[in-house]
């Protein structure tokens, strides 16, 4: 099993730079180049690119940056909305604009950091503050994150320890 946790960017920003940044991230301390690619759009959904880590190589997550082309983007599909209200009745999707773009990590449940020390929430915990502070000092104010564990989305990082401990999380700083 893995936790899934999105970040989703509602102001224009060039979706390479945000993909460049987010592995930046996951590579800290990384002594390899890790492998990606670009899915073009119409690979899954006719108006969505993404950019994608090959799953596998020694990550601490696997990283998908996921954008519009034209039109809004979809974060879930009409089957998903229809599995997720079996489940709540009243759920309904956040609302995303033509601009989006989504970050998702995707990390096993048995992921450990560096001795030992957090989990995989603690290092999604870090994730989305490291990433939130680095969009907010590049002038982005509309962005949203997701909770796997309560299926909450937030509009800032005060409840970030509902999902994890950031300082548990953080990787090591790059060399």
């Amino acid at each position: 099993m893995t936790l899934s946790t999105d970040l989703v960017i509602a102001d224009p920003i060039e979706p390479r730079k945000v993909f460049d940044y987010a592995l930046s991230l996951l590579k800290r301390g990384v002594t390899f180049e890790p492998t990606w690619h670009y899915d073009e759009p119409g690979k899954w959904h006719a108006d969505e690119g993404s950019f994608v880590t090959t799953c596998g190589q020694g990550l601490p997550a696997w990283l998908f940056v996921h954008h519009a082309v034209d039109g809004p983007m979809r974060r879930y599909s009409d089957e998903e909305i229809v599995e997720w209200q079996e489940d709540d009745p009243t759920w309904q999707p956040p609302d995303l604009n033509e601009h989006c773009v989504r970050v998702n990590v995707d990390t096993a449940y048995s992921w450990h950091g560096p001795g030992g020390r957090g989990g995989c929430s603690d290092l999604h915990a870090w994730f989305v503050s490291e990433m939130w502070a680095w969009l907010t000092d590049h002038g982005i104010s509309r962005m949203m994150w997701s909770n796997e564990y309560t299926g909450e989305w937030f509009t800032d990082i005060a409840s970030i320890l509902e999902l994890g401990n950031p300082v548990l999380g953080a990787l090591a700083e790059a060399a």
